[in-house]
């Protein structure tokens, strides 16, 4: 049969090809499978959970200014829309809103979802918006169209494994934990999770101990629980905070990020700690 069996001391994959299936046997499986992990399923892994009631939609898109490699964020009464540049002018869309509004925006044209994106980013009225340059808020670049096939969309709920480890297995990135993409932090939290585990494996070879014991994992799974952790809690806690727009609540924060944005040395730290999982030691 197809899949991996877990017993006490090893971990048996089997794969089907075409002389029949193969049979590998291991000590130490990493699930980096992301949020549907097979390897998580099959590791019986228990998680924390929370439905955020929306859903993410994405699309690749070409923009009027290819050359400007500012990253640009706006919060909307339905949730946050961010256009990211990635590589040879193109830049990512991740749109998060609604249920309701998520099935309209799937069903636009890619003309029609290039312009609700335009109008999103940068039509006056609600909103609160931010970029990556440290020089104040600015104006995205116009999206021209989408490229490389039609926006789609994904459910957005939050997934923290209570453990990310188990004899012989170990859990990185989306396989662990998923979070909500506002920040854009939830590559940042995998790659930090590879480099604590890596070390953790280093020092049980060196030192001669057994890397997939559980004396081992445990001590990755302890150090990258709490850090994520207090990510997710984090990002929730934003996500709750850019919901009003209007009131005491909604002056109060556009005050703090006003003073935030002006105030450098705070702006830099802020950035410093949020991109610190991806060189986590």
């Amino acid at each position: 049969e197809k899949g991996e069996e877990f017993t006490d001391g090893e971990v048996r994959i089997h794969l089907e090809g075409e002389g029949g299936i193969e049979t590998i046997t291991t000590s130490l499986v990493v699930g980096a499978d992301g949020a549907n992990s097979f390897v998580s399923k099959k590791g019986n892994f228990r998680f924390s959970t929370n439905d955020y009631g929306q859903r993410a939609v994405t699309a690749t898109v070409s923009v009027a200014q290819p050359d400007v490699a500012v990253a640009f964020q706006r919060f909307l009464p339905t949730g946050p829309i961010a256009l990211l540049p990635v590589r040879d002018g193109f830049s990512n869309i991740v749109w998060s809103t609604s249920i309701q509004d998520a099935n309209e925006l799937e069903k636009m044209s890619p003309t029609a979802f290039a312009s609700a994106a335009n109008d999103a980013l940068q039509s006056p009225g609600e909103g609160r918006s931010s970029s990556t340059t440290g020089q104040g808020f600015e104006m995205p670049p116009e999206v021209t169209s989408v490229v490389g096939g039609r926006q789609r969309s994904f459910r957005l709920a939050m997934r923290h494994a209570l453990s990310y480890t188990r004899k012989g297995v170990a859990l990185v990135g989306d396989a662990a934990h998923s979070i909500h993409p506002l920040a854009g932090q939830g590559v940042n939290l995998g790659f930090g999770d590879v480099v604590v585990l890596q070390k953790v494996l280093e020092e049980a070879l060196w030192s001669g101990q057994d890397y997939s014991d559980m004396l081992t994992l445990d001590k990755y799974s302890a150090k990258r629980r709490l850090a994520n952790g207090a990510m997710i809690g984090g990002l929730d806690a934003v996500k709750l905070l850019f919901q009003p727009q209007s009131g005491p609540v909604a002056a109060m924060r556009d005050l703090g990020m006003s003073l935030i944005n002006n105030a450098q040395p705070l702006k830099r730290l802020i950035v410093s700690y949020a991109s610190s999982n991806a060189r986590a030691t």
